[in-house]
């Protein structure tokens, strides 16, 4: 079974995503979902996840913040960055240095279904 990470403070986000990911998998998942980064944090200390969707504007903690340790403790993780905040030079310089790829809000579902062949 493919765990899946979702963080996102929008609740709308949140959802939509979560039932889209267990929608077009195509394999069994197990999706956690979290409106926080320090909820990610604990939840990438406790597990390894296949797949991580995370935003950048987090209330609490810079979801670039995040990537970096998710990238630190699972080298393996696809994580995917979404925004629709502008995302600066430097921010996808960043992303890009942790192999991650990103996907701007408002998001299309072949490329969530994209990130989702990447860990079948």
């Amino acid at each position: 079974m493919k765990k899946v990470l979702i963080c996102d403070d929008e609740s709308l986000i949140l959802m939509s995503l979560s039932s889209a990911v267990r929608m077009l998998s195509g394999y069994p998942v197990e999706v956690h979902a979290v409106p926080t980064g320090g909820d990610a944090l604990d939840e990438a200390r406790a597990q390894t996840f296949d797949l991580c969707f995370l935003d950048i504007r987090l209330p609490d903690v810079s979801g670039l913040d995040v990537m970096k340790e998710i990238r630190a403790r699972s080298p393996g993780t696809v994580i995917v960055v979404i925004s629709a905040c502008e995302v600066t030079g430097e921010m996808m310089s960043l992303i890009a240095e942790n192999e991650a790829r990103f996907i701007p809000k408002p998001f299309e579902i072949a490329q969530i279904q994209d990130a989702l062949r990447a860990v079948a």
